[in-house]
């Protein structure tokens, strides 16, 4: 019998993260940055796991579908906003997910505890790159559509955008790299095939 796509454990799975990013990004629980939206949270952490459990595809499916509709429908900007400031933005995230295996080899031996205690190792510098680079490019969504949505300048959009995206990006790395080695002992006992 071929392997279906994603599995009843999978989806519950991508279910649970997503939902925890819709909770995390809870007007009570973030930091409003304008009255215009853009705001400070930690509903990124949940969408990086999930796409480091789960890979590029079925990242991009709970990230940009599943939690950017939702996050759409919560935010009340109109539809709109939901190709490039939800979907794309969102969705981008999943670029993570291209990172797992390198980040959490499956055959990942410490040879220096010293080294890998002090984040120098190469599995977690590939860490720190998907970090950066999903985050830069949910960043460059967002400009794109503060130029083409909201009529912004080009800088205005740079500056608007980072005013709260740099903040979430920090809160975003500090508690991913707290949460690194708890991610190699959950991907080691709770295997995936990430896609």
């Amino acid at each position: 019998m071929k392997k279906p796509f994603i599995t009843i454990h999978e989806m519950a799975e991508i279910g649970m993260l997503a939902a925890l990013a819709v909770i995390l990004n809870l007007p009570f629980l973030r930091i409003q940055i304008q009255a215009s939206g853009g705001s400070i949270d930690f509903a990124m952490v949940p969408l990086f796991v999930l796409c480091y459990r789960h890979g590029f595809l079925k990242g991009f499916f709970g990230c940009g579908i599943i939690y950017g509709l939702i996050a759409c429908l919560a935010d009340q900007y109109g539809i709109i906003t939901y190709p490039l400031d939800y979907l794309l933005a969102f969705g981008s995230i999943s670029l993570a997910g291209l990172f797992a295996n390198l980040a959490f080899p499956k055959n990942h031996i410490v040879k220096n505890v010293w080294l890998d205690r002090f984040f120098l190792t190469k599995n977690k510098l590939f860490y720190l790159l998907s970090i950066f680079v999903a985050v830069f490019a949910r960043f460059s969504f967002h400009v794109i559509s503060g130029i083409l949505v909201y009529e912004t300048s080009f800088w205005g959009s740079i500056i608007y955008n980072a005013s709260y995206m740099l903040p979430s990006f920090v809160i975003c790395l500090v508690a991913l790299m707290l949460l690194y080695k708890p991610l190699v002992l959950i991907n080691r006992i709770y295997p995936v095939n990430p896609v």
